[in-house]
């Protein structure tokens, strides 16, 4: 019998009152023929080896049963489906004895994660609580959108509460500390290759079982503050696995979470840096003005300290803003400020985590916002120095440039081209993991689709199997209704 993964089950499935309905009659026909069925359509196979071996004839005369009343067969039942304690409440009530009945989830706060904590600790009790609505699937907080007065309120608070810059502490590799730092660099490297919806709950579990309770014990102040590093570091990277997801109310809350672990460490430049990535995610979700504010918050609160660098990519995310404003003149001194920063830069002297922005990525930035100002000519000037310019390792970052170079030649009317880069990409996003991806896919068929009447017979065709495209027609038809 072939190997399955674990079958993994909706965080709300347990919840839907056709499956409570059906655990309390504990009648599990009707719970294996929802789980069958769509949207879950999970094979029979699938179940029959994650309730105890069972072949597909045994699980199929399971449907079709009325009841299962078997103490023993319910508990396998109960253990290979991973019941939450609720479900199992649901399902067994009455045979074990006065089981009582489990506590209610609490309902989350739905402002958990939004407020940036006053003082010069991080707030431990928002980052547990906000790890667990997230892996309990509280969708009032993981599916929230933004709120646009909690950046404004991040960068503020953040500028007013300036910090001296800590240099890192020498104390060798103490093995908590390495071991964040390593996990981390393991999910960065899962996360710019598969795309943020990979492995987004592994590292949030990894955060929540692993790191915080480090943070609890009792440490040396140079201790602490490389802990509270690495650990802003890993919460980062879960907020821009998130935001890759899709899920950017969420990601926003842990962005301003890690600003403050990371201003706590008295990491200065790392904290800017998250505001650098708010502004790169409020660009893309369309709050330019909110963009810009950020990123020059990134700037006025580290100069003098921050690396030629870091500033370089501050005011990239500025110019990346303001072309969105359509802003031709603020962009074109943000970009210039940027490339001289760039030229003077010294890789020795910056954080290894800004390491990745090289010229590719300088270029891929540039090149987007020339395509935004609608300079399509320079636009994929500069991101043909981009596209292929990344290792193997940021395929992400090479579909999205190779996605806006599409773009760039099909506003200057070179539909074949257009069309033919275009399908390189795809052939790169099929397999990323990302809500990204099919957002920067939806964007090029809605310009294919309005510079002529029809989209290109051949060019459907040559998709007509790809996961990617079919995704992004169906989120275009959505958002046409």
């Amino acid at each position: 019998m072939p190997g399955y993964d674990p079958i993994r089950l909706p965080p709300d499935f347990w919840t839907d009152p056709a499956v409570r309905e059906a655990l309390r009659a504990r009648d599990i026909g009707r719970l294996l023929k929802i789980m069958t069925s769509p949207p879950l359509k999970i094979s029979q196979t699938r179940i029959g080896v994650a309730i105890g071996g069972k072949d597909q004839g045994q699980i199929s005369r399971m449907i079709n049963k009325t009841k299962e009343k078997t103490l023993g067969s319910l508990i396998d039942i109960a253990d290979g489906l991973d019941m939450p304690q609720s479900a199992r409440y649901d399902l067994l009530h009455g045979l074990l004895g006065a089981s009582p009945q489990p506590d209610p989830i609490p309902t989350p706060d739905p402002t958990v994660g939004l407020i940036y904590p006053a003082g010069d600790q991080p707030d431990r009790a928002s980052v547990a609580e906000l790890l667990r609505v997230d892996l309990d699937g509280h969708t009032a907080v993981t599916d929230a959108a933004v709120n646009l007065d909690a950046w404004k309120t991040t960068y503020m608070q953040w500028l007013l509460a300036d910090t001296d810059q800590a240099a890192p502490a020498d104390i060798g590799r103490i093995a908590g500390v390495e071991g964040i730092r390593r996990t981390t660099e393991l999910f960065a490297r899962l996360d710019n290759q598969f795309g943020g919806g990979h492995a987004r709950q592994a590292l949030v579990q990894y955060l929540r079982s692993d790191v915080l309770p480090l943070l609890d014990e009792h440490h040396p102040d140079p201790i602490r503050a490389e802990l509270y590093r690495a650990t802003a570091e890993a919460v980062l990277l879960a907020a821009w696995m998130s935001y890759d997801a899709g899920n950017h109310g969420l990601a926003q809350r842990y962005f301003i979470q890690a600003a403050k672990i990371a201003d706590s460490a008295g990491d200065r430049v790392l904290s800017a840096s998250i505001l650098d990535a708010m502004s790169h995610q409020a660009t893309f979700i369309g709050n330019y003005t909110e963009a810009a504010q950020l990123a020059q918050a990134a700037q006025a609160g580290t100069r003098g300290r921050a690396t030629a660098t870091l500033t370089a990519h501050f005011s990239l995310m500025e110019a990346r803003a303001l072309a969105r404003l359509g802003d031709a003149t603020g962009t074109d001194r943000a970009i210039s400020k940027a490339v001289t920063l760039f030229e003077k830069r010294r890789p020795d002297d910056d954080p290894e985590w800004i390491r990745y922005v090289d010229d590719a990525e300088l270029a891929a930035e540039i090149g987007h916002c020339f395509r935004d100002l609608d300079r399509h000519q320079a636009a994929a000037g500069y991101l043909l120095q981009s596209v292929g310019g990344t290792s193997d390792e940021y395929l992400r970052s090479n579909y999205f440039a190779t996605m806006v170079l599409a773009d760039a030649h099909l506003a200057a009317g070179d539909r074949e081209q257009a069309q033919a880069i275009a399908l390189k990409g795809i052939e790169v996003g099929e397999y990323l993991k990302s809500a990204r991806t099919t957002t920067y896919l939806r964007e090029f068929r809605a310009r294919l689709e309005a510079s002529s009447s029809t989209v290109d017979t051949d060019f459907v065709d040559a998709l007509s199997g790809s996961n990617l495209w079919r995704r992004a027609e169906e989120e275009l038809r959505t958002e046409n209704r």
